[in-house]
């Protein structure tokens, strides 16, 4: 179940959610039948997510609405519970890494397919109708590329995740690896370097630029393709804006001119005038609850309550004409989620685990280019740009706590335990 995991966290939240919920049983029948040394909880990392677990309970006793919050908080634990099941596998060497790494080609190969058919033919193979390609012939594609998505814009998000993912399985089975799948290996991950850039999905267009960067100078080796990928990025990003006016006009056009400043009040926003209304209502909240939080999930009903929109602009017009802008299902970042749903105390510890990823690529970062020694090894780099990338603070993103997201900031948490077990010991 972990190897086909990854291929649907991006299809919808009921399979991802029952892998983890089933997952979470076979855990406890492990510790309950096999005795479980307890020695596998007796670790920094898992200490901190189960510590920022039981936070989040807390917190949401004292929500307004405590059963939404409550329900979010405490099924949370299937989560970190997968983190340390995914970690004895690795200790008990369970997990086989190249059929893992074979089952990400196929999935992505899969997803990729269907994002090169849309964007050859115009046609959507969920939302057109495809009998119309026989009669009325190809026709342009739409602006964004969505895929086996649909109508959901989220296949440069589940690209990104993935082939971020998959990077780190490849360095695991490297050595067991054939030459042809190696290189297939790098066809795939062009092609999520170009339907990211396709699906015109701005915030993942972002992590992708600052994932090449961190990949270029802090892999070991590799010279050759990593002068080849930072080549094709800029071929691929060039191309499209250059040839596809509408994306141009998206990615460069409505960005700056649009969202980052505003032309009719000269003003400059953080990401667009939108996102500063969510940002001001999550601090607002916070201000109000500030050591646990308002609870899980209780932006959504308390954005739009006076105590905490008396300073946001109001809709002016349409279905939602008097309501507050800055009302939406969650503050759009993680931290300020967090630190408006969990307050103060699980705020810290989110920083807390940030600043450890970062000290740990400093340091590799050093002792690669000053001691001309490695620190870390290509898969254990990969893991810690895996987190550095999702959890990056400055960007908009969807809810921390959602089944998708969680599904996939917590897919390599095992390997990164793993990793810092076997490189604090």
């Amino acid at each position: 179940m972990y190897y086909i995991l990854p291929f649907f966290i991006g299809l919808g939240a009921f399979v991802p959610n029952a892998i983890y919920t089933i997952l979470f049983f076979i855990f406890v029948f492990v510790i309950l039948i096999k005795h479980l040394d307890l020695s596998y909880f007796n670790n920094n990392l898992f200490k901190l997510l189960l510590l920022f677990w039981a936070i989040s309970v807390i917190s949401s006793f004292f929500s307004e609405n405590k059963t939404v919050s409550l329900i979010s908080s405490v099924s949370f634990l299937r989560f970190v519970a997968f983190s340390l099941f995914t970690y004895w596998l690795i200790s008990k060497k369970l997990i086989n890494y190249k059929i893992f790494y074979y089952i990400l080609l196929i999935s992505l190969t899969i997803v990729l397919f269907f994002s090169y058919f849309e964007f050859l033919t115009g046609y959507n193979v969920i939302l057109d109708n495809l009998t119309e390609i026989i009669e009325k012939g190809f026709k342009d594609p739409n602006t964004r590329i969505s895929g086996l998505f649909g109508d959901e814009q989220v296949l440069g998000g589940y690209l990104l995740r993935i082939s971020l993912f998959s990077i780190i399985i490849y360095f695991l089975s490297e050595n067991k690896v054939s030459k042809n799948f190696k290189a297939y290996f790098i066809f795939i991950i062009f092609s999520c370097i170009l339907f990211i850039i396709l699906s015109g999905e701005r915030s993942s267009i972002l992590m992708l630029v600052f994932s090449i960067f961190l990949f270029l100078i802090l892999i070991n080796g590799y010279k050759k393709i990593k002068i080849l990928f930072l080549f094709s990025f800029f071929i691929i990003f060039l191309s499209i804006i250059t040839f596809k006016p509408d994306m141009y006009n998206r990615i460069i056009q409505q960005t700056f001119k649009l969202q980052l400043y505003s032309v009719q009040n000269n003003s400059f926003h953080l990401f667009s005038s939108t996102h500063e209304a969510h940002f001001k209502t999550a601090i607002n909240i916070f201000l109000k609850n500030p050591l646990l939080g308002s609870g899980n999930k209780s932006f959504r009903f308390l954005c739009d309550q006076n105590k905490y929109d008396y300073n946001i602009q109001k809709i002016e017009e349409g279905d939602r004409k008097g309501q507050s802008v800055g009302c939406a299902n969650h503050p759009h970042n993680y931290y300020l989620q967090v630190l408006a749903e969990n307050g103060l105390l699980n705020f810290f510890l989110l920083i807390l685990f940030y600043i450890f990823l970062i000290k740990k690529l400093y340091f590799h970062f050093i002792k690669k280019y000053f001691k001309k020694r490695e620190n870390l090894s290509n898969s254990d780099v990969s893991i810690y740009i895996f987190f550095i990338i999702l959890m990056w603070p400055i960007i908009p993103t969807g809810s921390f706590f959602s089944s998708w997201i969680a599904s996939t900031i917590f897919l390599p948490m095992g390997l990164l335990i793993n990793s810092y077990k076997a490189n604090n010991e």
